[in-house]
């Protein structure tokens, strides 16, 4: 079976959830993307992370596929693009989240209290590797 084609990632990761799911992020790196679609309620968050794809288009414009999802983040490993995702929510004050991950801290906007962490072009982390929370900016 093959997935419908969509204009942009976000069309493509919400495409067969129900009415009132939303896109919380997306991060955009060539011909992948990676979406992270809230699914559940106000009171029942429930995030789930969405791989689109761009590929040759059948009519001149971009074409975004789903290829795969996941109810959590971790390395994923996709062709050409070996890639780290890490998410979740914090109830820090601020609008940014610090991660720190393969020696460097890098700031990443929150929605909310979500945060969203994509690393591109990544070797698959070891146990001591993985992303964590450095710290919650302020903001």
């Amino acid at each position: 079976m093959t997935t419908p084609e969509h204009p942009a990632p976000a069309a493509a990761a919400l495409h067969g959830f129900p009415p009132g799911a939303s896109v919380l992020f997306e991060d955009r790196s060539g011909d992948w993307a990676i979406v992270l679609v809230e699914t559940g309620s106000t009171e029942h968050s429930y995030p789930y992370e969405v791989l689109c794809e761009r590929r040759a288009p059948t009519d001149g414009a971009d074409a975004w596929f789903e290829v795969s999802g996941a109810n959590g983040p971790g390395w994923r490993a996709i062709p050409g693009r070996p890639t780290v995702t890490f998410w979740g929510t914090t109830d820090a004050p601020g609008s940014a989240t610090r991660i720190e991950f393969d020696g460097r801290v890098v700031e990443v906007r929150r929605n909310g209290d979500a945060f969203f962490f994509v690393g591109w072009d990544v070797a698959e982390p070891g146990p001591a590797g993985w992303p964590r929370i450095a710290g919650d900016a302020s903001g």
